[in-house]
């Protein structure tokens, strides 16, 4: 749709309650805003709610459009060709427009596209009860939760300690929600305490961030909210307008808001946040939150002896793409006596044959995998894979969760079945790695945790590469829950002569064309030689990801083919680290 090139994002913005289009694949999707407070201060991202099945998703202001503005030119490009669930949501969106005042069916649509939208009555913008009910019921995950509003007792308290330059010490308050019974949890990043429902919550949302790598709920309390995002390296944290209001000086939110490049409190090295103070090994309390019960999985152990030295490893992979974890291994020079290959996807197949030959055992679709299979393969040293995300994603209108054997995310479990039957055959333990996409809704994430038995680790490629791209990682390798170091790399280190970068680092590249455009203005991430905006080609976008040139380059695929192989794949740099530990029990 043209409108992404003709329109001025920064003068657009919604009201809760607006009715809008929002973009998902390369199709708009009828939705509603329900909430502009708790999208970053910028206003570059908005909380809608899909009309189509109640659910929710973050978006970023350039995929938002107007419903009725362009109603007769979503409908006469898309609607031939969209699902009965999508001319649902349509006409929801229609029947609210109209105040419910006249009722559509879904075959309709098109004569109402060629008539145009005639008598729309004047709307004041609301939540309707079927929205406000659907969200209701999302408890955390409904980012209409807020902070409560602080007491005018500890209000009193905390001006007096910032007028005499104080710190709050020794009061028993919750941080999260200012109550004082069952205040028995310490914070992981400031001197003070939680209740231990704010702990649970804070310990859910504290790593949720999305394919940018910027966190959606306030590092301090845990809630959804007005927000202001850490904008300096790798951080991305979220602090809510309450917080930063009741804990620190009167102005300080707005003296936030008018900096062109904000850094958060933990970036700048200050010691406190207002009367708060923070803590010196916070990243090492933070670590303790999160994994505090991350003890080794009792259903997958490491190998109870080690394995003798010159060992050749023999990995099954499940989902395994172009081979991202062999290319890993065999650049970290680790011998390889088998490679076992779930993968359907031909093109995938196509690459990995190209490069890999007859290293790479290809055993069919993951659903057959039977019991005297796995007999057969073992041993096994190492197990991998990450199932398809695509219906895992918070930004997915139409996902269908973990459990609809109708969606791709069911395909965790199938994981998980042959984890079980290699365990069966390999019961001296083994090493393992599951990975999937960062911001899924917070009841998938704890649904595997609590299969998998062991909690996740947040890894994001920017640390070691030039692109954002934040993972989920589960499992036992033994460096997964160290912190990556932080290895200097920025887009232009990968790309071709004469061509100069307008970013550092590159947004969360998917198998979406549109994802290669960088920023709230969609630009393009390059300027070429004859100074002109441009794409990043795929050769440097697959040295991006940690793959040679034209890795992707098989049976005269377009680049189109092969942005979404890359868009699906594993970050090298990333898989380099987690598999380091791997040299030594190869080591002769």
């Amino acid at each position: 749709m043209k409108r992404a090139i003709e329109s001025n994002f920064d003068e657009l913005e919604f009201k809760k309650g607006s009715l809008v289009w929002g973009k998902y694949g390369k199709a708009w999707w009828a939705a509603i805003v329900v909430n502009t407070d708790s999208c970053d201060f910028r206003r570059t991202k908005y909380n809608i709610m899909w009309l189509n099945d109640y659910t929710t998703s973050v978006l970023k202001v350039q995929d938002l459009l107007h419903f009725a503005e362009y109603f007769e030119n979503v409908i006469t490009r898309f609607s031939k060709r969209m699902s009965k669930g999508w001319r649902r949501g349509v006409v929801a969106a229609l029947e609210e427009l109209y105040n419910h005042d006249q009722s559509f069916k879904p075959e309709e649509l098109e004569n109402l596209a060629k008539c145009g939208l005639q008598n729309v009555p004047p709307r004041v913008h609301r939540i309707p009860q079927s929205v406000q009910t659907a969200l209701d019921k999302k408890d955390e995950d409904n980012f209409e939760v807020y902070k409560n509003k602080c007491p005018d007792k500890y209000k009193r308290l905390f001006r007096n300690l910032l007028s005499r330059g104080k710190i709050l010490q020794g009061e028993r308050v919750c941080l999260g929600c200012y109550a004082d019974d069952d205040v028995c949890q310490n914070h992981p990043i400031l001197e003070g305490f939680l209740c231990s429902n704010c702990h649970k919550r804070l310990k859910r949302t504290l790593n949720t961030v999305g394919d940018d790598g910027l966190h959606f709920f306030c590092s301090i309390c845990g809630y959804g909210g007005h927000t202001i995002l850490c904008e300096s390296g790798f951080c991305g944290k979220a602090y809510c307008v309450k917080c930063v209001e009741d804990f620190c000086k009167e102005g300080t939110w707005e003296c936030f808001v008018k900096e062109e490049k904000w850094s958060c409190f933990l970036c700048s090295g200050k010691p406190k946040i207002g009367v708060l103070r923070i803590k010196a090994d916070y990243n090492l309390e933070v670590d303790k939150m999160l994994y505090s019960d991350a003890t080794q999985s009792p259903f997958i152990k490491t190998p109870s002896r080690p394995y003798p030295k010159g060992t050749k490893l023999r990995v099954l992979s499940l989902f395994d793409g172009i081979s991202t974890g062999l290319f890993t291994l065999s650049k970290l020079n680790i011998p390889i006596d088998a490679y076992y290959a779930s993968e359907i996807d031909l093109t995938c197949i196509s690459v990995s044959k190209f490069h890999f030959k007859e290293q790479v055992k290809h055993i069919g679709d993951v659903t057959v995998i039977r019991e005297e299979d796995i007999k057969r393969m073992s041993p096994i040293h190492l197990v991998i894979g990450g199932s398809p995300c695509t219906d895992l994603s918070l930004v997915n209108p139409a996902r269908k969760g973990l459990f609809d054997p109708t969606g791709t995310g069911y395909l965790f479990f199938e994981f998980y079945r042959v984890l079980s039957m290699v365990l069966k055959q390999n019961q001296n333990g083994f090493y393992w790695l599951y990975e999937n996409v960062a911001s899924m809704e917070l009841d998938s994430k704890e649904v595997i945790t609590r299969y998998l038995q062991t909690q996740p680790v947040l890894k994001d490629a920017a640390f070691v590469s030039a692109q954002h791209r934040p993972r989920l990682f589960w499992g036992n390798l033994p460096l997964l829950r160290q912190q990556m170091p932080v290895i200097e790399s920025n887009l232009q280190d990968f790309l071709w002569p004469y061509r100069t970068a307008k970013v550092q680092k590159l947004a969360t590249v998917t198998t979406k064309s549109n994802s290669l455009r960088q920023g709230k203005d969609f630009l393009y991430p390059v300027i070429n030689e004859h100074n002109k905006p441009d794409v990043i080609y795929i050769t440097e976008l697959e040295k991006v990801f940690g793959f040679t040139p034209h890795y992707t380059d098989v049976c005269n695929m377009s680049a189109g083919q092969r942005q979404k192989l890359l868009g699906s794949a594993w970050s090298v740099p990333v898989m380099m680290q987690l598999f380091k530990p791997l040299q030594q029990i190869c080591k002769a």
